[in-house]
């Protein structure tokens, strides 16, 4: 499935008007759902605020992979724990573990029985299924 993500960044709503389909995507879409947010959550209150703005930046991650074709990523919920080499010009999610890591040497040692069986063993679960959590697996 493919998915498209409209970031204005840092513009003003005058700077993101100059984008008039784009901008009422974001008007029609995105305006109802973040109003709905609620105040006394910080996070939440932030979306609300900038509602022009993706959900959840991750600059230091854009920066880190910037000169990288690939990157290594797992899902972080899964009933098994597998990586991959995807290309480095997504939007990735928040449930996607992401490593600044293009070799193949790196998606066979994250790969390995042997790191899959620590990331099983120090992961935290959802349910029965592990969570590759790369604080604890990495």
């Amino acid at each position: 499935m493919r998915r498209w993500v409209i970031d204005f960044e840092a513009m003003s709503e005058a700077e993101a008007r100059r984008w008039p389909d784009l901008f009422a995507i974001v008007d029609t879409r995105v305006k109802p759902e973040r109003s709905k947010l609620r105040d006394d959550y910080a996070t939440q209150r932030r979306l609300k605020q900038f509602r022009l703005q993706y959900g959840s930046s991750a600059k230091e991650l854009y920066a880190a992979i910037l000169v990288l074709d690939r990157v290594l990523a797992a899902s972080q919920t899964e009933k098994d724990i597998r990586f991959a080499l995807l290309a480095s010009k997504y939007v990735f999610s928040d449930k996607i573990a992401i490593f600044a890591l293009c070799e193949y040497t790196s998606f066979a040692t994250l790969q390995s029985r042997c790191h899959i069986t620590l990331a099983q063993s120090v992961g935290s679960t959802m349910k029965d299924d592990p969570v590759y959590t790369p604080s604890d697996c990495f």
